[in-house]
């Protein structure tokens, strides 16, 4: 009797510890969003050094911090300093077994064009940072 009271007090603390393993931290909307807004304003300022501080290291293995500065200057030329930001949608997405992430998606009006951008959020080594990044050009 007393083996299996230790049976199941073993398989209890098995099935806590798998269900610990596998769950993803907690994603809060206040950081994920000041996050974004501050890499919004990041770029708009030409603060390229800063900016690499708002990304995951697999996002920024994708491509070189000249390749990456050369498109931040590019777009700020066409689009113009930004005017208004206004986060237009969010949600959370739970992958069972994989990461969670915060999708906050923004219209952000710039002095000649408009735009609506995705990111994606996720917690990287306790700290938010931003998993990937859709840009599309809207009419002012």
């Amino acid at each position: 009797m007393e083996n299996i009271e230790c049976m199941k007090k073993n398989i209890l603390f098995i099935a806590l510890l798998a269900l610990a393993a596998c769950s993803s931290p907690n994603l809060e909307f206040s950081p994920a969003k000041q996050k974004v807004e501050g890499l919004i304003k990041d770029i708009d300022n030409a603060k390229f050094k800063e900016v690499s501080d708002y990304y995951t290291e697999q996002f920024l293995n994708s491509e070189t911090f000249e390749a990456r500065t050369a498109k931040f200057k590019q777009f700020n030329e066409i689009y113009g300093k930004v005017v208004q930001i206004h986060l237009i949608d969010s949600s959370k997405t739970e992958k069972k077994g994989g990461e969670n992430s915060l999708i906050l998606t923004y219209r952000i009006k710039h002095e000649r064009l408009s735009t609506v951008e995705v990111f994606n959020v996720v917690k990287d080594g306790g700290d938010y940072k931003i998993a990937g990044q859709s840009i599309k050009a809207t009419e002012n």
